[in-house]
């Protein structure tokens, strides 16, 4: 008996030190594409659903279609927990991205107008669980502040420059 008292009182413990995880939370899967109002996709767009009124985030990233198959929270691709959140839609990081990438750009900013850059300013919002198979993400199209191709290229450079000097100093 009192190593069955043991074993719940372990597992009670471990459930309220992973609480902000979930403790087995059930979670809803899902996938979906961000656009812009006139149908074309928001290429490579990183999308985070913000909890209301809490601090738990989920994250998907699109392809270069817009479309995101998975919504990971604390699992890849496990989905969100019900709850009401707000979706912020954010362009990708350009460094990380190859020459081919970046000439998938729509504009400056990929087109994301800062409204949806924030979850103080975002209009957009979603009640999980949905009831369709698939969320569409449309956007207003506008110009969101961010470098061009230029701008990008000199900052890979300058830090190969520094990545290389780096290399030279720690080999003396």
């Amino acid at each position: 008996m009192k190593h069955s008292l043991r074993k719940i009182s372990i597992v009670l413990t471990s459930c309220l030190v992973s609480g902000a995880i979930g403790c087995g939370e059930t979670t809803y899967p899902l996938q979906g594409k961000v656009q812009f109002e006139d149908g074309s996709p928001v290429p490579l767009a990183v999308v985070v659903f913000e909890e209301e009124g809490g601090v738990r985030s989920g994250v998907a990233r699109a392809d270069e279609s817009g479309n995101f198959t998975e919504v990971t929270f604390d699992a890849p691709g496990d989905g969100l927990p019900a709850g009401n959140y707000r979706i912020v839609v954010n362009p990708p990081d350009p460094i990380t991205l190859t020459e081919e990438q970046l000439k998938l750009s729509p504009g400056p900013g990929w087109g994301i107008p800062n409204e949806y850059r924030a979850k103080e300013k975002t209009p957009l919002t979603l009640e999980v669980p949905i009831s369709e198979e698939t969320l569409t993400i449309a956007l207003k199209k506008g110009a969101g502040s961010a470098m061009d191709l230029e701008e990008i290229n000199q900052i890979k450079e300058l830090m190969e420059d520094e990545d290389e000097e780096g290399g030279g100093d720690s080999a003396r």
